[in-house]
């Protein structure tokens, strides 16, 4: 497939078209479930305590982290435990989506499609790329907008001391746990 990665150099339509895909998408029903069989809330346990440990092995966790990102767990575990049955891509980067010269948007490494929260594919959007994440999310059908409770990664994630040392790959990993969850369960 000839073309180029999303970027924020991608225009605003073909971002729109990302969307619309991503809907599509995320209109399915999951299918295979998280690796392992694992429940969506379970997987995103394992990769919130990959991250983490991976975090304090680098030096640059502060102190308590542990502690703080258990008691936000502890506050989100069943919202997550409520979801991951949609159809995701589950490794959504933006590298991932192609847009092609004449604006046409293509996925390619389909091979991790499976059930999952499609907020997560919003997320490690706009934790990679944010200000593509804007455009893809106005074509997102308003009743998907409306019943998806969401927190903007640059307020949320920005504010969040726990969050705002790690670098963008370790963050976009806890960030899909932290993501759709509205601005008042956001870590703080």
């Amino acid at each position: 497939m000839e073309g180029e990665a999303l970027s924020s150099s991608t225009p605003v339509q073909a971002q729109r078209k990302v969307g619309a895909l991503l809907a599509r998408i995320h209109a399915q029903p999951g299918g295979r479930p998280p690796p392992q069989d694992q429940t969506w809330a379970e997987w995103m346990l394992g990769w919130l305590r990959h991250a983490l440990a991976y975090w304090q092995a680098s030096g640059t966790a502060p102190e308590a982290v542990g502690g703080h990102l258990s008691r936000f767990w502890q506050r989100v575990e069943p919202l997550l435990r409520a979801r991951g049955h949609q159809l995701i891509l589950f490794d959504g980067k933006p590298e991932h989506l192609i847009v092609t010269l004449a604006g046409e948007v293509a996925l390619i490494d389909v091979e991790d499609l499976r059930a999952g929260d499609g907020l997560m594919d919003l997320a490690v959007l706009a934790v990679h790329e944010p200000k593509v994440f804007q455009g893809v999310w106005r074509a997102i059908p308003p009743s998907l907008q409306t019943t998806m409770p969401y927190c903007r990664s640059t307020r949320c994630f920005g504010r969040s001391p726990p969050l705002s040392g790690m670098n963008q790959g370790l963050r976009a990993n806890v960030a899909i746990t932290f993501f759709s969850w509205r601005r008042d369960t956001c870590p703080t």
